[in-house]
């Protein structure tokens, strides 16, 4: 399980993230694109609002340790990975999209579920200066 924590102390599930780098206001910037499920919040809108601040996000990643065979061990404590990210304050992509459950098949149609996407790209080291400079 993934969960992200936001600098207001919120926690929010999350499907998957996605990270890279992309072209986004004339700068080639690291990306952080989070998936949501849809019952996160109402509406997109909402999402984003409780989000609040993006400056600081932590992401907690919890595994449960598996045996060679590839079953979950009974008695093994899981473990948390902790990644933390700076500076992801600029918008590249807020989108609802759809994410097949279960194929088509013979006897049922194809089920699919909406979920919430996020980009979040990163300042770059001007930006994070001429922040600086500004009064606050």
């Amino acid at each position: 399980m993934t969960i992200i924590k936001m600098k207001n102390g919120l926690e929010l599930p999350v499907i998957r993230i996605i990270g890279g780098k992309e072209l986004v206001k004339g700068a080639e910037r690291d990306v952080l694109t989070f998936h949501f499920d849809a019952n996160v919040a109402k509406k997109l809108e909402d999402l984003i609002t409780i989000m609040g601040d993006t400056s600081r996000i932590t992401i907690e990643q919890t595994k449960l340790l598996q045996s060679e065979d590839g079953k979950q061990q009974t008695n093994a404590q899981p473990t948390v990975e902790r990644f933390e990210y700076a500076d992801y304050t600029v918008q590249t992509k807020r989108s609802i999209d759809i994410e097949l459950v279960s194929p088509e098949t013979p006897e049922a149609p194809a089920a699919y579920k909406d979920i919430y996407v996020i980009g979040l790209a990163q300042l770059t080291y001007s930006e994070k200066q001429l922040q600086k400079l500004q009064p606050m």
